[in-house]
């Protein structure tokens, strides 16, 4: 979580005009006479820095890409500023433009603002105990509207944007005006974990981000997120077992998957860091009945498919340790879905699908899993 306020020092506007970005060669006035909205873009930060929604990323590479390659220069020559800014927002109108996803992409200004954390007093806030405050840059890429008042004003033949003054300061999870926040570090920062850059999707339910945004033009991948990781072992557990069950001689039958994905979701409730592996050793016994080396590959590939992942920077080792948001385990548990013959589905609350639900331990003689259903309640809709 940041600490402090953001202290915009430089910022820059490239405005979206008839569908097209159009680059400005001057930066946004920001003094007190300017009119600069400063509350409503501080607020914006402070939030993407600190909303649950956050994910933080890396790097692919040592440095990064286009995108870390403008900061830096920029850091070297603060008179870089307009053009570093030009060469992001060029980089970003590209991926638009390159991506097969890019008719549901929304249309967007790009704003650059350079800032640093201050305290109450305008001190700037040193992180994770250097002895120096980092500075930042805030990418924005912002839905045109009259949350933020903005107008191009010409001088000596040079195109900027200036902001008009709008008392009205909506609340970030009010109105979603801002589409998307980028915030990268001078430094990669260790607190609360390793990151280069703080992400922010208003676009996207919580803690996704757009692939176009955070893989193509940030080229970073995104740090591991604790709930994203317990909602895909619950279920890729609960998935795995089932499509494997007949990988065993004898099958499972379906009152021992069953109890694989109740022991797996009970290791998940108590353990805060853990691993695919680990889940799986602990889920799966050993059966008197079935082949010890089969065993051991049955588990191994139920393991290996918990962190298997279409874009290869998201996988997950089967042994690699992750945090796991015990309550996330315990939303996703609650609920749950049996499959049936034909599509048929039986749908419920956990513990009242087993109270009602009574599965046989064995199948019947025509291979037919055999469940029992007790309720004194039936309709007919």
């Amino acid at each position: 979580m940041a600490v402090g306020t953001p202290k915009i020092t430089r910022f820059i506007a490239h405005a979206l005009e008839r569908g097209s970005l159009v680059m400005s060669q001057l930066e946004t006035p920001i003094g007190p006479k300017s009119g600069f909205p400063h509350e409503f873009f501080a607020t914006y930060l402070r939030f993407a820095l600190n909303a649950d929604g956050r994910r933080l990323a890396r790097y692919r590479t040592p440095g990064g890409g286009k995108v870390a390659a403008a900061f830096a220069r920029l850091r070297k020559d603060p008179a870089a500023f307009v053009e570093a800014s030009c060469a992001i927002a060029s980089h970003l109108e590209s991926v638009v433009a390159e991506s097969r996803y890019q008719d549901l992409i929304k249309p967007g200004d790009v704003m650059v603002a350079e800032f640093r954390m201050v305290d109450e007093s305008g001190i700037p806030v040193v992180h994770d105990g250097d002895g120096e405050a980092p500075t930042y840059l805030a990418i924005l890429k912002v839905k045109p509207s009259d949350a933020v008042l903005r107008h191009v004003e010409m001088e000596q033949g040079k195109r900027r944007v200036v902001f008009a003054t709008d008392d009205r300061i909506p609340a970030p999870n009010e109105e979603q005006e801002i589409q998307k926040i980028a915030v990268l570090s001078d430094r990669r920062l260790t607190t609360p974990e390793e990151h280069d850059l703080v992400i922010l999707d208003h676009n996207l339910k919580k803690t996704l981000v757009a692939r176009f945004f955070h893989g193509d033009f940030l080229e970073a991948s995104l740090n591991r997120d604790a709930e994203e990781d317990a909602e895909r072992f619950v279920r890729r557990i609960r998935d795995g077992v089932a499509k494997r069950r007949q990988e065993l001689d004898p099958p499972l039958t379906a009152s021992e998957v069953v109890a694989i994905a109740d022991r797996a979701e009970t290791v998940l409730r108590v353990r805060e860091r853990v691993s695919a592996k680990e889940v799986v050793a602990e889920a799966v016994p050993e059966f008197p009945d079935r082949d010890p080396g089969t065993l051991d590959i049955f588990r191994d590939e139920l393991a290996e498919s918990i962190g298997r992942h279409a874009r290869p920077e998201e996988s997950l080792e089967p042994s690699e340790i992750v945090r796991i948001d015990q309550d996330r385990v315990r939303q996703v548990a609650e609920k749950r879905i049996y499959l049936l013959d034909h599509g048929v589905k039986i749908t419920g609350d956990s513990e009242a699908l087993a109270e009602l639900v009574e599965i046989a331990n064995q199948p019947d003689p025509e291979g037919r899993t055999v469940l029992t259903i007790r309720t004194r309640t039936f309709q007919l809709r």
